[in-house]
């Protein structure tokens, strides 16, 4: 990690001229989000001395609103671990150049910081770690360390026992039929 500076750039401020192969890291996403109201998105740069722009990370801040304390507050969002530039070997080291730098910035400025959708179940984990994070089991994620395929994992009877489980919490499907529960369907969707 020698002869590297890593940046951070705001919403207000231009960007440098990279290229990007994933959209949620994206320039464009960076201008969308900066003319969203509540979102504050911040664009992690790191440069080498050499070879220009070697990787970038977008780091967006939301502010939040809850029912219990604290009642307003912001969390700072991440999907996946960044783009890259071809021909890195060291991607991991760069990716905890990064974390650094975000951590650093962010901990004083939101309650948390949620990283999701890595690329590889056990991505930078020794790095996220390092820097004080901890990982959260979500309902959504199924990430496992075994080496077993997701349908030798799940038997009939865990499926049943959690489709079971839904029926007991008052989860119900249905099917959309009409274009006013489509409606409907989508105004509860965006109020979450």
């Amino acid at each position: 990690m020698k002869n590297i500076s890593v940046s951070v750039y705001n919403h207000s401020e231009d960007l440098p001229e990279m290229e990007y192969k994933n959209f949620f890291h994206s320039k464009s996403l960076f201008r969308i989000y900066g003319m969203t109201a509540g979102y504050f998105p911040h664009m992690i740069v790191v440069k080498s001395e050499t070879n220009g722009i070697l990787c970038h990370l977008l780091a967006v801040i939301r502010r939040r609103g809850a029912w219990f304390p604290p009642y307003l507050y912001t969390q700072c969002r991440i999907y996946g671990e960044g783009d890259y530039s071809e021909n890195i070997s060291n991607k991991h080291e760069l990716f905890y150049a990064m974390l650094i730098k975000l951590t650093r910035i962010m901990s004083f400025r939101c309650l948390y910081i949620e990283i999701s959708d890595m690329s590889e179940k056990m991505y930078g984990y020794k790095w996220l770690k390092r820097c004080g994070y901890f990982p959260i089991r979500w309902m959504e994620i199924h990430n496992s360390l075994h080496s077993k395929s997701p349908k030798e994992l799940l038997s009939d009877r865990k499926i049943i026992r959690h489709v079971n489980s839904g029926i007991r919490n008052g989860v119900t499907a249905s099917t959309v039929e009409s274009e006013e529960d489509f409606n409907q369907f989508y105004k509860m969707k965006k109020a979450l």
